[in-house]
């Protein structure tokens, strides 16, 4: 009986917690359901302060009552979860005994409640693009497509990792192009994503050492002339240039969120400023590609 007395009082203590956190806002707090055992913490402008993630049913089970205070972020606050109870200055679990503890399953708890309110959207065969210069933006015209195409430097060994983006609206894996020797080999994964709801529909590869040869006949039906995993030859295949262009439409069909945790891939905003120092490397590539040599006097 004392037991549960003292996990009563630890949660209403949450309670009164976030409520002190969200005055601390200027405002009177307010909670809204979002699912079962879920709630925002709002202020009087409806602004997300704090989250609640509780179960007091104490009778039923109290080995799994919980009561874990988030902020805005859903970082922990302060939480209780059966035995369990959270240091927030140490940023540890601790049990009944004061012995350090692995944190609960409350990250998955958490999911779960999401789903329950959560749309779920799903993107039938969408193409999977790298992450560079839209075609559609670069060169007016050309496409009607949201395409994209990065210069490449592969005049040094070495490997480089740039981001696959879907739908262009996701980030959804990488793709890897490794440099040795006269080899150039382009590989690429998926977010590995427990029990994700995604189904890979095929691949497409190209490399190009012209910006011209991405002509709008192209871009209305892309075909391959290279193969993930096998390499190509720079002097051969890429006439022996520093610079070449890498185009991938990959098709994938998939779900948000991507598995039944709730796990959301990160959104992809094309034009976003973090991505201004990549655009304007990625233009000087394609600008020195172009370049054509001077001739001789």
């Amino acid at each position: 009986m004392k037991r549960l007395v003292a996990l009563m009082l630890a949660l209403l203590m949450l309670l009164g917690a976030a409520a002190a956190l969200a005055e601390d806002e200027g405002n009177a707090a307010d909670m809204q359901k979002i699912a079962d055992g879920y709630w925002a913490i709002l202020d009087s402008n409806g602004n997300v302060t704090n989250y609640l993630l509780s179960n007091n049913d104490v009778e039923k089970n109290p080995k799994k009552v919980y009561g874990i205070l988030l902020d805005a972020d859903e970082k922990i606050i302060a939480g209780v979860y059966g035995e369990l109870h959270y240091d927030a200055k140490e940023k540890k679990w601790y049990n009944e005994k004061g012995k350090e503890v692995s944190a609960p399953a409350w990250r998955r708890i958490l999911g779960r409640a999401k789903m329950k309110n959560m749309e779920k959207i799903w993107y039938t065969n969408n193409t999977v693009c790298v992450v560079g210069l839209s075609l559609r933006d670069e060169y007016p015209g050309l496409t009607s497509k949201w395409y994209n195409v990065l210069p490449v430097d592969i005049s040094k060994d070495g490997t480089q990792t740039f981001q696959l983006a879907a739908s262009n609206m996701y980030y959804m894996g990488t793709v890897t192009v490794t440099v040795a020797g006269d080899n150039i080999t382009t590989n690429y994964e998926y977010l590995n994503v427990r029990g994700a709801w995604m189904e890979p529909l095929g691949d497409c590869l190209a490399w190009f050492t012209s910006r011209d040869q991405l002509t709008h006949a192209y871009l209305e039906n892309p075909t391959p002339n290279a193969q993930f995993g096998q390499a190509v030859s720079r002097s051969k295949d890429l006439k022996g240039q520093n610079i070449a262009l890498l185009f991938i439409c990959n098709r994938l069909t998939y779900r948000t969120p991507l598995n039944d945790e709730a796990y959301m891939p990160i959104r992809f905003w094309r034009n976003h400023y973090a991505l201004n120092d990549y655009y304007a490397h990625a233009r000087a590539l394609m600008a020195a590609m172009e370049e054509k040599p001077a001739a001789n006097p």
